[in-house]
């Protein structure tokens, strides 16, 4: 049995707060979430088809990039010098937390109320890593906050952003949390 990351505790505190704090910040400024259009569900499909398409997408190109370019092996080894070893239920537990909390802060709280451009930015530049390592990692945020973003935008809702934020962390957490060498974007699935 893999042993729960120590750091696992505070990652889930930090993903609370910041969950809470942006539930607070919609409920005081009586912004309206929609988590999926209600009175469209092929709509409603649709947004999630887009969402788990494009999270699946990126974990295949992480796979892709770590078999062919050093700088994205280099950024995989920060991580896991960075993040420690993380089993499945680890990496389950804080890419749920992290792609709801995230998500409901800067799709359903900060996009209302500075437009989906800077919060898709401000998304970006807040995952900035210690050091230029992880520089590609802030442009790569960018990119996904768009996407997110446009989810919302497009009126898909909420949940396809969180249902594709979540699996695009899980899936590059668990594969990240295995030793080197057993790297495949869905070794052990």
């Amino acid at each position: 049995m893999t042993q729960t990351n120590p750091a696992l505790p505070a990652i889930g505190l930090f993903y609370l707060i910041l969950g809470g704090a942006a539930a607070a910040l919609v409920h005081v400024l009586d912004i309206e979430i929609v988590f999926l259009p209600r009175d469209a569900p092929a709509k409603a499909a649709l947004g999630v088809v887009l969402g788990l398409g494009f999270a699946l997408a990126v974990v295949l190109f992480s796979g892709f990039g770590s078999d062919r370019f050093v700088w994205v092996r280099a950024l995989e080894a920060e991580f896991r010098r960075v993040l420690g070893p993380m089993s499945d239920s680890d990496a389950f537990l804080a890419a749920v937390l992290s792609g709801a909390a995230e998500e409901l802060l800067f799709r359903g709280a900060l996009q209302p109320l500075l437009g989906y451009p800077v919060a898709s930015l401000a998304f970006g530049l807040v995952h900035v890593g210690p050091g230029k390592k992880f520089l590609p990692w802030t442009v790569f945020a960018i990119v996904a906050g768009f996407a997110f973003g446009g989810l919302v935008h497009l009126g898909f809702g909420l949940l396809p952003a969180m249902l594709s934020h979540g699996l695009i962390n899980f899936l590059n957490l668990r594969r990240l949390g295995r030793e080197e060498g057993d790297e495949g974007p869905f070794a052990g699935a």
